[in-house]
């Protein structure tokens, strides 16, 4: 375990099938995970970045299992029989920690790596996906300032990205178009985003068949940065069906510093990077609000910020201990809090009459002082000491006693 993850949980406890993390910095529990399967466990680990808890374990008929939890990316448990890797009786050999794996010694003075047969049984099980890779070429104009692939494709949406005073081109890809619904890719400016319209029983769902976003991701370049130079380049991009594979590049700091991003389609459909990426954006457009003098451009404005409001919502209240664990180990309140999500953050802290769940586990986590500082409304607070938490900070700002300014660098 790294020091790093050390900082963060105390123990973890194994009780009636049931795994419980909790924190070291106020003993609070931050999730409770059951396992049904097991029987007893013979060993826990930590294992890639601490993203995952690996369980070497019996399940219920003695027989040896291999159980991962991936914790912050899609929460799902993977129960791996451990005849699959090693074809022996596992349990008669040793096994020893290392830094960053795992090692299995047999009666022969043999060392195999165990994250390694673990990988490599994994990687035999999955199928290569059929793919196209778009070049430029391929795309078609369907206006000045809009491409798009494939040349019959019909966009669902345009122009989003209100927050851009000038014009600024985008380019949309067909990610599906059925009889049941549309999805669309957009790469703009600096956001990348996921359109769907649903066209089968439009009565039933909330927009009545009309195209709401699903995904939102942005480079989070500085607003004196942002201009013609700095947009997103396309370097690669790979379709398939159910599959896409998108890599980006920009430019900042004067165009000195090039940065890449890979956006794939387990990061919408199948992890939780969606989320992180939701509150990102929040904060990012926060910075942006004041240059909207244009009525038309501040309703297009309110119109996204409530969409990805509606995402993170929709995750908190039907996923409330993934989101826990995501916003303990990535700190998203923080986001919230750039990005004024008063609503949002009252949510989490207080749930509402009907649901009153615990959202938020506070850290004692300061901020950079370089990024941010607090500026308060209230006079009576100006001599108290800055608040050094999330919690306390989201409460402060709930209550309207405070603001926290980003400050470009």
């Amino acid at each position: 375990m790294s020091t790093k993850f050390k900082l963060v949980f105390i123990f973890l406890l194994f009780v009636k099938n049931f795994i419980r993390l909790y924190s070291m910095e106020n003993g609070l529990q931050v999730a409770k995970k059951k396992f049904d399967e097991i029987k007893n466990i013979h060993l826990l680990e930590f294992i890639e970045s601490d993203e995952k808890l690996l369980m070497i374990a019996e399940d219920q008929k003695e027989n040896p299992i291999l159980v991962i939890w991936d914790m912050y990316n899609t929460g799902k448990v993977e129960t791996i029989p451990l005849e699959r890797c090693f074809p022996t009786k596992y349990f008669n050999v040793r096994l020893a920690r290392t830094y960053g794996n795992l090692l299995q010694i047999d009666d022969e003075g043999k060392i195999i790596s165990i994250l390694k047969k673990v990988d490599e049984s994994e990687s035999r099980k999955k199928n290569e996906k059929e793919f196209k890779t778009i070049t430029s070429d391929e795309l078609h104009s369907l206006d000045e300032r809009h491409h798009i692939y494939p040349k019959e494709f019909k966009p669902i949406v345009h122009n989003k990205e209100p927050w851009v005073t000038d014009d600024y081109e985008s380019t949309s890809y067909c990610l599906c178009q059925d009889e049941e619904k549309t999805l669309q890719l957009i790469v703009g400016r600096s956001t990348i985003q996921i359109w769907h319209q649903s066209k089968k029983n439009i009565s039933n769902i909330p927009n009545k068949g009309e195209p709401f976003l699903e995904y939102i991701w942005t480079n989070g370049i500085p607003l004196n940065q942002e201009n013609q130079e700095n947009k997103l380049k396309i370097e690669k991009i790979q379709l398939g069906s159910n599959y896409f594979d998108l890599e980006v590049s920009w430019q900042e700091n004067d165009q000195k510093k090039v940065k890449k991003k890979t956006i794939q389609w387990q990061d919408i459909y199948e992890n939780m990077n969606g989320i992180r990426h939701a509150c990102k954006t929040l904060r990012h457009l926060n910075e942006r609000v004041k240059n909207l003098a244009n009525s038309f451009r501040n309703s297009k404005y309110e119109e996204m910020i409530m969409y990805i409001n509606h995402i993170i919502w929709r995750f908190i209240e039907h996923n409330p201990q993934e989101y826990r664990l995501l916003e303990f180990r990535h700190n998203v309140m923080k986001n919230l809090i750039l990005g004024d999500c008063v609503h949002l953050i009252r949510f989490i802290l207080f749930g509402n009459k009907e649901n009153c769940k615990v959202r938020h586990i506070p850290r004692n986590k300061m901020w950079n002082k370089k990024r941010g500082y607090i500026k308060y409304h209230d006079i009576d607070v100006l001599d108290k000491e800055i608040p050094s938490n999330d919690l306390e900070l989201a409460i402060y700002h709930c209550k309207g006693n405070c603001q926290v300014i980003l400050l470009l660098q």
